[in-house]
């Protein structure tokens, strides 16, 4: 199974040690995240947002949690 994080890097065309490299994140721990022994929810949201703005994705295309997704709507487009 192909996490979204890893199509997301494959897409913008970057290696691991690249992604790695750009968002200071510690390269096996992109790995778990992209192998799934980590989950990528579980992050800073500092570490998240980094990988965001490098791939240069909406957080949605990196997460699956739809929970998380859901909460993350609210938080941008809060009700009036």
């Amino acid at each position: 199974m192909i996490t979204k994080l890893k199509q997301a890097r494959l897409a913008a065309g970057l290696t691991q040690s690249q992604l790695a490299s750009k968002t200071g994140i510690n390269i096996r721990t992109l790995q778990y995240y992209e192998q799934g022994r980590k989950k990528i929810e579980c992050a800073r949201l500092e570490s998240i947002l980094k990988i965001c703005i490098v791939l240069n994705v909406e957080i949605n295309e990196i997460i699956d949690d739809q929970k998380l997704l859901d909460l993350y709507e609210q938080y941008i487009n809060p009700a009036q």
